[in-house]
C-alpha cells in the first residue's frame, strides 16, 4: 500500500433506479394470486416513491403505516422524500380488539374489558350483587343457561350474562 489514498466518486445520474421494497412484517400481501411477504418499487433518483395499491394484510392486525426501521413511530412521508439510495420500508400493524361486555341482567355494575382479538377475557375478580338473588355463573347466552368458558378466544365484540338464582325464604 502507498502513502497516497484513492477517492472513488460514485456519480448518480437522472436515470438510476433505486429499489423500495415494502416488507409486509408478519402479514403478506395478494400478487398473481399468491402470498407474497415482500414487494419492490423501482424509483428514479430523487422522486417520490409510491404507496402501494393495496395494503397487505395480516390476521388479527390492522395495517396502520409505513415506516423506516430508524423510525418505526414515524410514518414515511411518501409525498416529501426523495429517495436516493435503495431502502425498506417496514408494514406497522395494530393488534385489533375486542370489548368484552358484562351484561349483569338486573345486578351490579361490572366494568367491560378491552381484549386482543385472538385473547381471552379475565372472569371478574366480584361476582355481581342483586337483591333477592345469588349469582351463580357467566353464560354465554341471555338467558345464562350455557356456562361461559373463559378459556374462550374472543374473536369479536362478545357480551357475557350473568346468571342468577332467586333466594327463597324457607319456613319451619
Amino acid at each position: 500500500m502507498t502513502q497516497w489514498g484513492f477517492l472513488m466518486i460514485h456519480r448518480i445520474s437522472k436515470d438510476e433506479k433505486f429499489t423500495v421494497t415494502f416488507d409486509a412484517n408478519g402479514g403478506h400481501f395478494i400478487v398473481k394470486e399468491k402470498e407474497v411477504d415482500k414487494i419492490t418499487e423501482s424509483v428514479s433518483y430523487s422522486q417520490s416513491a409510491t404507496k402501494p395499491e393495496t395494503d397487505p394484510t395480516r390476521t388479527n392486525y390492522e395495517f396502520a403505516y409505513w415506516y423506516q426501521l430508524s423510525s418505526p413511530d414515524t410514518e414515511f412521508n411518501f409525498k416529501n422524500t426523495p429517495i436516493k439510495t435503495d431502502i425498506i420500508l417496514f408494514a406497522k400493524w395494530v393488534q385489533k380488539k375486542a370489548f368484552v361486555i358484562f351484561n349483569s341482567r338486573g345486578g351490579s355494575v361490572v366494568d367491560s374489558q378491552t381484549v386482543n382479538i385472538g385473547g381471552k377475557a379475565t372472569k371478574p375478580e366480584t361476582d355481581p350483587t342483586r337483591a333477592g338473588y345469588n349469582f351463580t355463573q357467566w353464560g354465554s347466552n341471555y338467558a345464562a343457561t350455557i356456562a361461559f368458558n373463559f378459556d374462550t378466544m374472543i374473536n369479536e365484540d362478545t357480551t357475557i350474562y350473568a346468571a342468577w338464582a332467586r333466594i327463597t325464604a324457607v319456613t319451619v
